[in-house]
C-alpha cells in the first residue's frame, strides 16, 4: 500500500495548489505579448512548477507498506523414550492430531529421548528422556518468532536434564501435555532427589540428604541402604504413616581415600508394586586431599567484602583470613587464593610481593582503582580515565570453565546496575568471559566478571562494585541467596583446584550414561608441555 504524509496536516497541499494558480494567474493576466495558447501552456507550468515547490516545503514522505499474513507456529512433540514403548497408539493419535491443527497453524514436529529429532517415530528405543534439551531446541529456533504454544507427548519422567518448569521458555508461552501410560496413582516408592556435595576433602565427613516419595504405602515399612560401589554404609528402616507422604532422611559418608567415588542409594519395594527402577538412584563425590587457606585482602572496609565472605563461609574447607592491606606482612604463597578487593587508589609498591606470588587471583576493581588492575593483571587493563558508568550482566552463553545452572543463568538476566569503569578494556587471550557488560538494552563486548587460567598463575576479575546488591536481591527474589552463592563459589572453586602437570594425561567422561559413546582422549606433552 502506497501512502505520502507531510509534517504539517494534508489539507496544506490544496494551499499549495492555490498558491501556484494564484502566483501564475498575477504573473501572466496582463501579458499582451504572447499568443493566447503559450500564456495558457505557460500558466499551467508554472503554476504546476511554484505548487510542487511549495508542496516540498511541507516535508512530504512516501512509503510503502508490504502486508504478509503469517500462521501461528505450533510445536508437537513426542516422547520416543522406551518407557513409552507399550503406547502403540501414540504414533496415529498424533498424526491425526497434526492434521486437525494444520488448517489453523503451522505445525512443526519433533521426537525427542537422549536426542532430538524431527517429525515422529515408531521407534522407541531412547535410553532416557531430557525435556530441557528440546526446550533448548526450541527456543534456539522459535523465539522471537510466532510460536503460539508446545504440545508434549510424555508420560511425565525425565532423568537428563533440568526440571522443565524452571526453563526460561516455560514461563513465556504456553505448554499443553499429552499424558501416556496409566495415569492413575499406583503403589509406588521412588527416590525423587539426593543431596549431596560433588566435592569433598580426605578425612571429612559430608551430609547425603534423600529424599523419598511415597503412593498408596500406609502402613508399609521401607529399608533405605546407602552403598559405597558394593559395600553397604548405612542401612534405615522407616514406617509409613500415609497414602501420600514425603519423607526426608540423612545419611554422613567419611571421605577416607582420594579420588571419585560411586554411591548408590537402594530403597526397598513394597508388596504389588509396579515399578521398581526409580527405587535406586547413583551419586558422585570427588573426594580432594586438603583444605584451602583463602586470603581476603581489602583497602577499606566494603560491602561487597561481606558479601563475598558469606559465600566462602558456608564451606568447611575453606579457612579464610581477612587482612588490610597496609597491615599484611606475610608471605602470599602460603595460601591458595587471595581475593583483593582494590576500591580505593594507593600506592602500587604495596602490591609488588602479591604480583610476584604464584598464588590465583580474584581482583574486584572499581572506578577509582583502575591503576591497580593495570598493574596486577596487565593482560586485562582499562585504557581510560577514573570515570565510572552504571552496568548490568549479561550471560556468556560461550562460557565453558564450569557449569552454570539454568536458574544462575535466568536470575543474572534480572539483577539491579553495577558501578564499572568507563574505558576501552583489553582482553586476554586466555581468558573467557562469564558476563558481559550490558547498558540499558545493549550487550556491549566489554567483560564484567572473567577469569583466565594462562600459564603464569590463575586470575579473576570483577570489573565492577556493589555485588552486595546482587546478593540482596537474590534473597528477596528467592528467600535464599543460592543464586549469589553459586556464582561466587564456582569461581573460588576454579581458582582453587591446581592443574595436572603430569606429562602423560587420559581423559574420559567420569559419568557414563547407558546407550551413549564413552570416549578416550589422550595427551603427552615434552618437557616444555607442548603438545
Amino acid at each position: 500500500m502506497f501512502s505520502i504524509t507531510t509534517e504539517l496536516p494534508i489539507y496544506y497541499s490544496v494551499l499549495c495548489i492555490l498558491l501556484g494558480v494564484v502566483y501564475a494567474y498575477f504573473l501572466y493576466r496582463r501579458n499582451k505579448f504572447l499568443s493566447k495558447k503559450l500564456t495558457a501552456l505557460l500558466f499551467v507550468f508554472r503554476a504546476l512548477v511554484v505548487s510542487v515547490l511549495s508542496f516540498l516545503l511541507l516535508n512530504p514522505l512516501s512509503s510503502v507498506t508490504n502486508t504478509i499474513e503469517k500462521r501461528p507456529i505450533i510445536i508437537l512433540a513426542q516422547d520416543a523414550s522406551f518407557s513409552t514403548f507399550s503406547d502403540s497408539s501414540d504414533y496415529q493419535n498424533l498424526i491425526n492430531l497434526k492434521n486437525k491443527l494444520s488448517s489453523d497453524f503451522d505445525v512443526i514436529t519433533y521426537n525427542y529421548s537422549d536426542q532430538i529429532k524431527e517429525g515422529f517415530t515408531t521407534d522407541k528405543t531412547g535410553n532416557s528422556t531430557n525435556i530441557s534439551h528440546l526446550l533448548d531446541e526450541v527456543d534456539l529456533k522459535y523465539s522471537g518468532r510466532n510460536l503460539t504454544g508446545v504440545v508434549l507427548s510424555w508420560d511425565g519422567l525425565y532423568n537428563q536434564g533440568s526440571n522443565p518448569l524452571s526453563h526460561k521458555i516455560a514461563k513465556s508461552i504456553p505448554f499443553y501435555t499429552i499424558p501416556l501410560g496409566d495415569t492413575s496413582v499406583l503403589k509406588d516408592v521412588r527416590i525423587s532427589e539426593i543431596q549431596h556435595n560433588e566435592i569433598s576433602f580426605l578425612g571429612n565427613t559430608a551430609p547425603v540428604k534423600v529424599n523419598i516419595q511415597t503412593e498408596k504405602c500406609k502402613g508399609e515399612y521401607i529399608t533405605i541402604k546407602l552403598f559405597s560401589e558394593w559395600k553397604l554404609i548405612e542401612s534405615k528402616k522407616i514406617k509409613i504413616n500415609s497414602n501420600s507422604e514425603f519423607i526426608k532422611t540423612n545419611f554422613t559418608i567419611k571421605n577416607s581415600s582420594l579420588g571419585l567415588h560411586k554411591y548408590k542409594v537402594v530403597v526397598s519395594s513394597v508388596s504389588n508394586e509396579k515399578s521398581i527402577e526409580n527405587n535406586s538412584r547413583s551419586f558422585y563425590v570427588e573426594v580432594l586431599d586438603s583444605k584451602y587457606k583463602i586470603l581476603i585482602l581489602y583497602d577499606a572496609i566494603h560491602p561487597d567484602i561481606s558479601a563475598i565472605k558469606s559465600v566462602l563461609d558456608k564451606n568447611k574447607n575453606y579457612e579464610i583470613v581477612k587482612e588490610k592491606l597496609s597491615e599484611f606482612n606475610s608471605n602470599y604463597d602460603k595460601y591458595n587464593l587471595v581475593i583483593y578487593f582494590a576500591f580505593s587508589d594507593n600506592k602500587l609498591e604495596e602490591l609488588e610481593k602479591l604480583k610476584s606470588s604464584d598464588v590465583s587471583l580474584l581482583l574486584l576493581v572499581g572506578p577509582n582503582s583502575v591503576s591497580k588492575l593495570n598493574y596486577l593483571y596487565p593482560s586485562g587493563k582499562i585504557v581510560g580515565k577514573n570515570k565510572s558508568q552504571e552496568v548490568t550482566a549479561s550471560y556468556n552463553s560461550d562460557f565453558s570453565k564450569f557449569n552454570v545452572s539454568t536458574n544462575l543463568q535466568n536470575y543474572l538476566t534480572d539483577l539491579p546496575p553495577l558501578l564499572a569503569p568507563f574505558g576501552t578494556y583489553n582482553q586476554s587471550l586466555t581468558s573467557e568471559i562469564i558476563l558481559y557488560q550490558k547498558i540499558g538494552l545493549y550487550t556491549t563486548e566489554k567483560p564484567l566478571i572473567i577469569v583466565d587460567n594462562n600459564s603464569e598463575k590463575k586470575y579473576s576479575v570483577v570489573y565492577s562494585e556493589g555485588l552486595w546488591k546482587w546478593k540482596i536481591n537474590d534473597r528477596n527474589d528467592n528467600n535464599l541467596h543460592q543464586n549469589f552463592d553459586e556464582l561466587f563459589s564456582k569461581m573460588a572453586q576454579f581458582l582453587l583446584i591446581k592443574e595436572d602437570k603430569s606429562r602423560f594425561r587420559i581423559n574420559y567422561d567420569k559419568k557414563i550414561i547407558q546407550g551413549k559413546e564413552m570416549n578416550f582422549f589422550a595427551e603427552y606433552y615434552n618437557e616444555n608441555y607442548e603438545l
